[in-house]
């Protein structure tokens, strides 16, 4: 699908231009869509929305400015379509949303399309750029196919099996890369905690190397009763039913016990709250113990991304200074 450069485009990351949110509106309008892209083609507005403001607001103004092309984390896209359903608006002219930051779930994607899907004739791609702040663009969505063409020109990356060696198409392993363009602070064979999947070559006939998929980053796995580790499954779907919820995150504190932290609406009730352990304990594999505890807020990471799950039990979160 080729973009029309002379659209909308949207950015709703965290705007650090912002500086006094107090004063200065969560949108910031831009001649073009910014570099690299403006610096060898014209195009058409750009628009900055800073992540720091309440998600219905968030949404109405996507649906004020209807934007063709929309870049955020996969949480915030998540928070968004939340509200969406939960407002019966969705947005229109949607072209394509892209995610960046973290992990895009399969789930997640097929949500975007099942609530945003435009027709036939103008159909909604999902698609996910593989990024880090060491090394920038890791790898980027095929043009015609559902792959990431790892960015070879620039990154060597490496998936690995827990021996060191190799992965094969099709299996699983950790992370590896050495910057091509870094000089000033070269990176050679940094293991960045990311879990990845080799993918076969490509159908489309690009020979660069292929992710099939980014399950997560290695230090958000759940930790099993026995001791083995997993990524983290626990029926967000169905969780995410009761409507009062505005924001949730799971967060292991005990090798047995986890800890569901809900921002809601109201105070749910007692079949709502049964609802949400039940579902939460069948998807765990039932090991756990499941408790819910309520905020007023859960903050994001300073990075702007957010954690939906956290080990804290192996990885206990630094105490405040």
């Amino acid at each position: 699908m080729a973009r029309d450069l002379a659209d909308t485009w949207m950015v709703v990351l965290r705007d650090d231009q912002r500086t006094d949110t107090a004063k200065m509106g969560p949108l910031r309008r831009m001649a073009n869509w910014g570099g690299p892209v403006a610096a060898i083609y014209p195009t058409g507005p750009g628009l900055f929305l800073d992540y720091r403001t309440p998600a219905a607001e968030l949404l109405a103004i996507i649906l004020q400015e209807r934007p063709a092309y929309l870049i955020t984390f996969p949480s915030l896209l998540r928070e968004l379509l939340h509200e969406s359903q939960s407002s019966g608006r969705r947005p229109q002219r949607l072209r394509e949303v892209r995610t960046t930051g973290e992990a895009l779930a399969p789930e997640l994607r097929e949500l975007t399309l099942n609530a945003w899907g435009g027709d036939s004739e103008n159909p909604l791609r999902v698609t996910e750029f593989y990024s880090s702040a060491e090394n920038g663009i890791i790898a980027a969505p095929c043009r015609e196919r559902n792959a990431l063409h790892v960015q070879a020109e620039g990154v060597r990356l490496e998936i690995l099996r827990a021996d060191g060696s190799p992965c094969e198409p099709g299996e699983e392993g950790r992370v590896v890369l050495t910057s091509l363009h870094n000089f000033a602070m070269p990176l050679i064979r940094y293991e960045i905690g990311d879990r990845a999947v080799a993918g076969p070559p490509c159908a489309c006939g690009r020979t660069l190397p292929v992710l099939a998929a980014i399950p997560g980053r290695a230090r958000d796995m759940l930790t099993l009763p026995d001791g083995r580790r997993r990524f983290p499954y626990y029926a967000h779907n169905t969780i995410m039913q009761v409507g009062a919820i505005v924001q949730h995150q799971v967060a292991q504190t005990a090798r047995d016990e986890v800890e569901i932290r809900l921002v809601v609406r109201r105070p749910l009730t007692a079949a709502e709250e049964a609802h949400i352990v039940t579902a939460a304990t069948q998807g765990l594999g039932g090991g756990h113990r499941v408790r819910l505890a309520y905020r007023t807020e859960i903050p994001r990471q300073a990075s702007g991304k957010f954690a939906e799950f956290t080990n804290e039990f192996e990885n206990p979160p630094a105490a405040p200074r």
